[in-house]
């Protein structure tokens, strides 16, 4: 950005094959996000059930304690405004969710069904270490939406925090820190 700050949003490179990298901000700022660095990015591209080229880029911020998403219906030209897969909010009078006392949301991945014509999300959940643990339970869950409507479901975003979905049962493996998704001719593999 200009003068060594920071960009006014989030902003998505595209090109088409070997022209310039062309800069596409994504609108919606309005929704929380705090100043600091994206992390955990997922980009997913493929052709929609209806034919047009889908890409959809989901993120999780460190500091909102969030995980984000925006989709093009374009094969990039345009994105939709930013979308909240799940939001924890900082208590009152906080700048920011602290670490062991506020769940949190990381590792979003992108996996799109054309036979439902829907996305799916499948991200890290890292809750508030219970008063009698030494350790946060985290588990990997999972969120959807229509391709064409721009909710996230369940709702994970104050004022409404609906129960989140967990991918598979509780274990310890089902706890890693970085998982990774893919959609195959039989369903979902994650590792």
């Amino acid at each position: 950005a200009e003068g060594g700050g920071c960009a006014p949003g989030v902003l998505v490179a595209t090109r088409d094959g070997a022209g310039a990298w062309s800069p596409r901000l994504i609108p919606g700022q309005d929704a929380p996000l705090a100043a600091q660095v994206v992390n955990w990015v997922d980009v997913l591209a493929t052709t929609a059930a209806d034919g047009t080229p889908l890409v959809c880029v989901a993120w999780g911020q460190y500091s909102a304690s969030g995980v984000f998403a925006s989709c093009s219906p374009d094969g990039g030209a345009t994105f939709e405004p930013q979308g909240v897969i799940a939001f924890h909010a900082a208590p009152a009078g906080e700048d920011e969710p602290d670490w062991d006392t506020t769940d949190r949301g990381y590792h979003p991945e992108l996996v799109y069904s054309p036979a439902a014509d829907r996305l799916v999300a499948v991200w890290l959940l890292r809750e508030a270490a219970p008063a009698d643990a030494s350790e946060n339970p985290a588990y990997l869950v999972w969120s959807c939406r229509d391709r064409t409507q721009p909710t996230w479901w369940p709702r994970i975003a104050d004022p409404l925090i609906e129960p989140a979905l967990r991918l598979v049962a509780t274990t310890r493996r089902s706890a890693a820190r970085d998982p990774r998704v893919a959609e195959g001719p039989t369903g979902l593999a994650w590792v």
